[in-house]
């Protein structure tokens, strides 16, 4: 089934001391303009400006401080399955544009970075009409020019030499539908990107969701064939898979869960009618070597949402969007909450979603 989608407005806001403009990014056309200086919102004060939604089994928070990005997400108990130890850590979208030396990238980011610069919160709404059980949030997105890979942030300036900036001609957004087809453990979520200008050799994760370093049990379902297998991801190992995990029949789902499998979170996709032709994967990621369950902690796991553009194949000028699904699943035993996760991609699947 397809979903509506509705055109973005392009809205430019510009935070802080711009000190170059009329700028583009390397190889498109698409505009930034350096900041010298941009405020920090500390995890706290991220966490004191909100926009919540209750609905179903699912309680929801939006930071206004740090893009809108989803900042607490949670199931019946389940406690928060977000983590928010900084900025580039919330639920949310980004992308990676790679310049034409195929090495150097750009990472424009919904949330904001590692340092808790925030990026510029352009809408933020509920809706307001029964089933009131939709978010929608837009930002103009922070990020940085010049990366050559992750360690270029480190350092002891917060920028290592790397150009703060403030991406223009982007805007990264969300519309997320909470008990979604009549399950109260999934929600629809619709990641949005809006660009000037085409990009070439670019990668979208859309979303990707930063989870508790306890999250470490980790499964693919392929639901043509009903497997559901576990899969091995090592901690500090990225690991996007080139086969597609679990979508050998259009469609899957990767699940992570607690270490005593009683709390799993899924995404569920399939290869959608991608314009002009972008690859989708799904992925893990594994930053936690001590399996710490606090949300401010350092460590991290993730499931991400992935599409790929390249080979010539241009992510298009407009807005692009990708549909996937997030499912929460609980068990009172150990061992179990995958098998609620399986149910709700196997529903999904058989209602043609």
């Amino acid at each position: 089934m397809k979903t509506p989608v509705a055109k973005l407005l392009v809205i430019v806001a510009l935070l802080g001391s711009g000190i170059s403009h009329g700028q583009t990014v390397p190889g498109t056309a698409i505009p930034y303009t350096q900041i010298s200086t941009w405020g920090v919102t500390s995890p706290a004060a991220a966490g004191s400006n909100l926009l919540t939604l209750g609905y179903g089994n699912i309680l929801m928070s939006s930071s206004l401080g740090w893009g809108g990005a989803i900042y607490d997400y949670a199931a019946n108990g389940s406690g928060s399955l977000v983590n928010r130890h900084d900025a580039g850590r919330l639920w949310q979208s980004m992308v990676n544009i790679i310049y034409p030396d195929n090495v150097t990238f750009v990472n424009p980011t919904e949330a904001g970075d590692t340092y808790n610069r925030g990026s510029a919160v352009l809408q933020a709404s509920n809706k307001t009409t029964a089933p009131m059980n939709v978010q929608y949030t837009k930002s103009a997105p922070f990020g940085f020019l010049g990366q050559t890979n992750e360690a270029n942030l480190g350092g002891t300036s917060p920028d290592n030499g790397n150009v703060a900036v403030q991406f223009n001609g982007m805007t990264i957004g969300k519309q997320i539908t909470l008990a979604f087809n009549g399950d109260n453990n999934v929600a629809q979520y619709v990641a949005k990107v809006y660009s000037n200008a085409s990009a070439p050799r670019i990668t979208g994760n859309l979303p990707i969701l930063y989870l508790p370093g306890n999250f470490r049990q980790f499964s693919t379902y392929n639901p043509a064939s009903g497997a559901w297998l576990a899969q091995a991801v090592l901690a500090g190992q990225y690991n996007v898979q080139s086969q597609d995990y679990g979508l050998t029949s259009n469609c899957g789902g990767i699940i992570a869960e607690n270490d005593a499998r009683t709390v799993g979170v899924a995404i569920y996709g399939c290869k959608p009618g991608t314009r002009n032709g972008g690859a989708f994967h799904l992925a893990f990621s594994n930053h936690s070597p001590n399996g710490n369950p606090d949300p401010l902690a350092d460590d991290t796991t993730a499931l991400i949402s992935q599409i790929t553009y390249g080979d010539n194949v241009s992510m298009p000028a407009g807005e692009s969007s990708l549909t996937t699904y997030i499912v929460v699943c609980k068990s009172t035993a150990p061992a179990l909450a995958g098998v609620a996760c399986v149910n709700s991609m196997a529903n999904l699947y058989s209602q043609g979603y």
